[in-house]
C-alpha cells in the first residue's frame, strides 16, 4: 500500500506523481506498473483526485479507458464534472464502467450549465436514460427536450 507522502508536501501522495509521469512519457509501461502496485490508482494530488479523475477533468477518453481496464475507478463527483463541462462521450464512458451518478448533483450541474447547446443537452440525456437513469428536468418539458 503507498502511503508515503512526498516530503514537503502533505496532502498529495508519492505515487499520483509517477503514475502521472508514466501515463505521459511511458503510457506502454502504465498496466505493468500498476499490476505491481495497484494502491497506485488511489493516490490523490493536492485536491484530492486521482489520476483517473484529473483526466476526466481533462476529457482524455483514451487515458481514462486505459486507466479503467487497469482496475481505476473515479467516485460520482468525477462524473458529475465530465456532466458539468457537457463531455457527452466521457459521460457515456463512466456510466458504462459503473460510475453510479448523484443525480441531484448532476441535474444541477447540467442545469447550471444550460446554456450549453441544445444538442449537447439531448445527448446527456440520452447517455443516462440508455443507463438506466432519468433527467428529467422542469425546463425540459418547456422546450420540448
Amino acid at each position: 500500500m503507498i502511503t508515503n507522502y512526498m516530503a514537503g508536501h502533505p496532502g498529495k501522495d508519492y505515487g499520483y506523481d509517477r503514475l502521472m509521469e508514466a501515463v505521459y512519457y511511458t503510457p506502454h509501461s502504465v498496466r505493468q506498473m500498476i499490476n505491481s502496485e495497484p494502491d497506485l490508482l488511489n493516490c490523490k494530488n493536492y485536491s484530492g483526485e486521482t489520476v483517473m479523475h484529473w483526466f476526466v477533468v481533462e476529457n482524455d477518453i483514451e487515458i481514462v479507458e486505459l486507466l479503467s481496464s487497469c482496475g481505476g475507478m473515479v467516485s460520482d463527483y468525477a462524473l458529475t464534472e465530465a456532466c458539468s463541462l457537457g463531455y457527452v462521450d466521457m459521460v457515456y464512458l463512466l456510466l458504462g464502467i459503473g460510475v453510479v451518478p448523484n443525480m441531484t448533483s448532476c441535474k444541477a450541474q447540467i442545469n447550471l450549465g444550460s446554456n450549453m447547446p441544445r444538442k449537447t443537452l439531448i445527448k446527456l440525456r440520452r447517455a443516462f436514460n440508455r443507463y438506466g437513469y432519468e433527467l428529467d428536468w422542469p425546463w425540459s418539458r418547456k422546450s420540448g427536450f
